[in-house]
Order: structure tokens, then sequence, then C-alpha cells
């Protein structure tokens, strides 16, 4: 599915201007950006991400540290030991 993800440039879309409002970009070369920045953030982050997200354990770590983080969880010694070990788990696997 991240594979499938196109990028369209367009001319009503927000694109990085200079002061005076002319494009920093000429049109010719924005697919070519776009494909570089699709490429680029899938290789450094789409591509492990979903490798990451296949194995269960590593979801489940996952949601458990986005969670405690946003104090939906209660932060307890128990679940202090649990957030440490998790994520050591969701850092290491992320950062390979």
């Amino acid at each position: 599915m991240l594979g499938k993800w196109q990028v369209v440039p367009a001319d009503d879309a927000l694109y990085v201007k200079t002061m005076y409002g002319a494009y920093v970009l000429p049109k010719s070369q924005w697919q070519a950006t776009a494909d570089s920045i699709k490429k680029d953030f899938m290789n450094n982050y789409g591509y492990k991400l979903k490798q990451f997200l296949s194995n269960p354990e590593n979801a489940e770590a996952l949601a458990f540290v986005h969670d405690y983080n946003f104090n939906q969880i209660p932060h307890t010694p128990e679940n202090e030991r649990k957030f440490q070990k998790y994520r050591d788990t969701v850092n290491k696997g992320l950062n390979q």
C-alpha cells in the first residue's frame, strides 16, 4: 500500500516560494523532485516501519509506547518497566 502512494504536483498545492512569490523550482522539475522526496521518505521511514509493524509484537510495543506517552495508560511502576522494555524494542527495531 505504501508503495502505491503517488505524488502528484499541482498548481494549487502548497509549495515553498521565495519572498516575492515566485516558485523556487521551475514547474518542469516538480515531478522529479516529488519522486525524489517520496523515494527518500520510503527508504528512510516507510519501508522500515512497514517491516517493523509486520511483527505483531512490535506493533503492540509501538502502540503501548504511544499510549503511555500520551497518558492513556496509568503510570504505575509495572507500566514503567513495560514502557522501558517496549521503548527499547521500538528504538532497536526502527533504528536498524
